[in-house]
């Protein structure tokens, strides 16, 4: 997926905009629920605006279960407006499901969407219309967003959160004035029931390849009604983006996901920051007593080995000892042979052995499923009890996954 920042432009006249838009056709689709107080002013201000325009339209209102006189009232503003048409759902489906519904109800070729709430001043669709012919989607990004410090400060870290987990680029994932091609739209098999409905757009446009560019436009104070967001609405929308990022970005069902798109910064940070954070969990402190039998047992036969010089039979106690393969007791070996004989010494090889394994699998897991999931990965390992004991204590295991791993990434 491809998008640039496009600067503000000016007004497009008739005639202006690319003869595809004369063609296909818009319909704007204008999702509302408890809108009563601005329903009826929005409608009217859509018509106008794109009538202004000069090109075939159609204005869509899905009256999404409204508990009030919503559809009533937009139906009423719609009585002179022959391109205006509602449609009532009849029971609360969600914000995602009203789009949904009005994106298969639509005529024309170009679909766009607003919310009813009156935000947007609709003359400027013609910045979003001049550019369809440049690519497959079209956003918009509020220049300077006339809404509540909160409200912003969360859109900040929703679009931060999107844009490293699922690969858009875009700056504002949720403006709600878009424009796209129905055929592209409907390609997607949307499912995305309430607010998550804008990431998955975008993302799925990233994954068929489609282009997107992007255009400022002027938000506006909301000067009817109230607002139907609230943070109670925050974690399911996380929840969804979790498990839309789990089965449609890392491990499709079908074909595999195109690339994340990654920062040149990513690649030199994370696996910096996944060293870092491992050696500080592994490394630290590994001077402590040989608490178990047997890291006793193995740094004992590592000393012994070292002593006599015999690198092929190891021994206990000078007897034979051959239950395990001779591999670890030379590196423990070496190890003493390096930095002397002591605790240290002996938990050298098995803390090594588990930040090379992390690293391993940030090198493997980049190759696999691309390099942010693989630095997800590799802090999922290190919050593993059962994997940090065994990298700082005197166990084989740890040796063993390391190699495991390297075959892993042999074969990639």
């Amino acid at each position: 997926m491809t998008q640039a920042a496009v600067p503000v432009a000016t007004e497009s006249r008739q005639g202006d905009l690319p003869a595809i838009v004369y063609a296909s056709g818009l319909t704007l689709v204008l999702p509302a629920y408890n809108e009563s107080a601005a329903i009826a002013h929005s409608v009217r201000d859509a018509a106008a605006a794109l009538e202004g325009i000069g090109i075939p339209y159609e204005v869509i209102v899905v009256d999404d279960g409204s508990r009030d006189d919503t559809a009533a009232v937009a139906r009423g503003a719609a009585v002179d407006l022959p391109h205006v048409r509602v449609i009532s759902m009849g029971k609360n489906v969600g914000y995602g499901g009203a789009l949904r519904a009005g994106f298969e109800a639509a005529k024309y070729q170009l679909l766009a969407f607003t919310d009813a709430d009156g935000q947007f001043d609709l003359r400027e669709m013609t910045r979003l219309l001049a550019l369809v012919e440049q690519a497959d989607m079209v956003c918009g990004f509020r220049i300077d967003r006339q809404d509540p410090w909160r409200r912003k400060f969360y859109s900040k870290g929703y679009n931060l959160i999107v844009r490293n987990l699922l690969g858009t680029r875009v700056r504002d994932c949720d403006c709600a004035l878009k424009i796209f091609r129905k055929e592209h739209i409907l390609a997607m098999d949307l499912q995305s029931r309430g607010f998550f409905i804008n990431s998955e757009i975008l993302t799925k446009a990233r994954l068929a390849g489609l282009s997107v560019v992007e255009v400022g436009v002027t938000h506006l104070p909301r000067l009817r009604g109230e607002s139907k967001v609230s943070i109670l609405h925050i974690p399911p929308v996380l929840q969804t983006l979790v498990r839309f990022w789990w089965t449609t970005v890392m491990f499709p069902a079908a074909e595999p996901a195109a690339p994340v798109a990654e920062s040149a910064g990513a690649r030199w940070w994370q696996p910096i920051l996944l060293a870092a954070a491992a050696c500080l969990l592994i490394l630290p402190n590994l001077g402590y007593p040989l608490i178990d039998p047997d890291e006793a047992r193995y740094a004992e036969i590592g000393r012994e080995m070292l002593e006599s010089r015999d690198y092929v039979v190891p021994t206990r106690l000078g007897e034979p000892y051959l239950d395990k393969p001779p591999l670890y007791y030379w590196l423990t070996a070496i190890s003493y042979q390096m930095f002397g004989v002591s605790k240290e010494s002996a938990r050298l090889v098995p803390a090594m052995a588990g930040l090379a394994t992390i690293l391993l699998l940030y090198l493997v897991g980049g190759r696999v499923v691309g390099r942010l999931a693989a630095w997800i990965s590799g802090l999922a390992l290190l919050s593993s009890c059962g994997f940090l004991l065994s990298a700082r204590f005197v166990f084989i295991d740890t040796l063993l996954t390391f190699l495991t791993t390297a075959i892993l990434l042999c074969g990639y």
